[in-house]
């Protein structure tokens, strides 16, 4: 109220002024006509606070500057209004614990309350939580029920994530015929994920024929969105010419572009063409600095590959405990040629 009052007491200071300044340089008319504005515009703005709508975007514009105390402030106003895009917003503030103190029931209740409202959003944060046990047991079938609401919404990453779980059978059996369906339909709305995930349906056969050529299609629509994973994807077409002519240097590009997005895979990749001279000159040194990039993320071949650059001197000093270490990590990682290395330096 106190806030409320001095907005409209300065209104009516500038009210006043804006009256004597009027009287002295227009005519009576169009001193009426702007008077009027003034009022009905002062009027709209009072309102303008109470609407739910406004007090959304106002959340929005402090969650953009990462305020996200003001930001809970704002969406909590609306969302007592039944305003439902708050509602789901407000759930993800308590899910992350931005700008209040994280609590994870609450989190799945006001994702709750948005998705009895209908907002396929909040309907796939509840196939989160179901999943993952975030403020619930674990539930794959309620998991799915709630992505499949969301995706017969329309909801483009509902749909993805929808054949996902009918790929790997997840709340449900194994259906690869509805992943493939679930992901077209993703696809359709330009999602870069469900390109890609069509791209591994159509190469390895998964609900479909076997197409080496309509992968690449679908790689490389996804790789010129820039997804990481798509652009190391095609870079494999390229490089093992499938469905494609074998080109080397494209294979590196592709393989470049995922890599300095971080993608693990394709760092390993850049590595080794590096450390063979494949579509790129021959260079040692970066070739172990690529390894290392993806070893440190946990790739099992990149870490055998900076196990051999270790104990052989390749671009680096030979290093008999660090190719001892990194032999290991890879071992621990499951790949045999890392164990016979391991043994043999042992």
């Amino acid at each position: 109220m106190r806030t409320k009052n001095a907005i409209k007491g300065i209104g009516f200071e500038i009210y006043i002024f804006f009256c004597k300044f009027a009287k002295k340089f227009i005519d009576m008319n169009k001193y009426v006509l702007i008077i009027s504005l003034f009022i009905c515009s002062t009027s709209l703005i009072a309102q303008d606070w109470n609407s739910p709508d406004v007090q959304y975007e106002q959340g929005i514009k402090y969650a953009n500057e990462q305020n996200y105390n003001t930001s809970f402030v704002w969406f909590q106003r609306a969302a007592k209004q039944g305003h439902v895009k708050s509602q789901y917003a407000i759930g993800v503030l308590y899910e992350n614990g931005a700008g209040i103190k994280q609590d994870l029931q609450l989190a799945h209740y006001w994702y709750n309350k948005a998705a009895e409202s209908g907002n396929s959003d909040a309907m796939l944060a509840l196939c989160t939580c179901y999943e993952e046990g975030i403020g619930v047991e674990k539930d794959f079938n309620k998991a799915i029920s709630y992505c499949q609401k969301a995706a017969e919404q329309n909801n483009y990453q509902a749909q993805n994530h929808l054949g996902w779980m009918y790929e790997i059978g997840r709340g449900t059996s194994k259906d690869y015929s509805k992943a493939l369906y679930w992901y077209k339909k993703s696809a359709d709305h330009g999602n870069s994920v469900a390109l890609d995930n069509l791209g591994l349906c159509y190469q390895y056969g998964r609900g479909v024929s076997i197409n080496t050529s309509i992968a690449v299609n679908y790689y490389k629509q996804a790789a010129e969105l820039g997804l990481a994973r798509a652009q190391y994807h095609l870079g494999q077409c390229y490089f093992y010419g499938n469905g494609i002519a074998s080109n080397n240097a494209k294979a590196f590009e592709c393989y470049l572009k995922s890599a300095n997005q971080g993608f693990a895979d394709a760092q390993c990749s850049v590595g080794y063409c590096y450390d063979k001279g494949y579509g790129v000159q021959q260079n040692l040194q970066k070739a172990v600095m690529w390894y290392e990039k993806s070893a440190a993320q946990n790739n099992e071949v990149a870490q055998y590959n900076l196990g051999v650059c270790y104990e052989h001197g390749r671009g680096t000093s030979k290093n008999y405990e660090k190719a001892k270490y990194w032999y290991r990590k890879a071992s621990d990682n499951g790949y045999s040629k890392a164990r016979d290395a391991l043994w043999n330096l042992e």
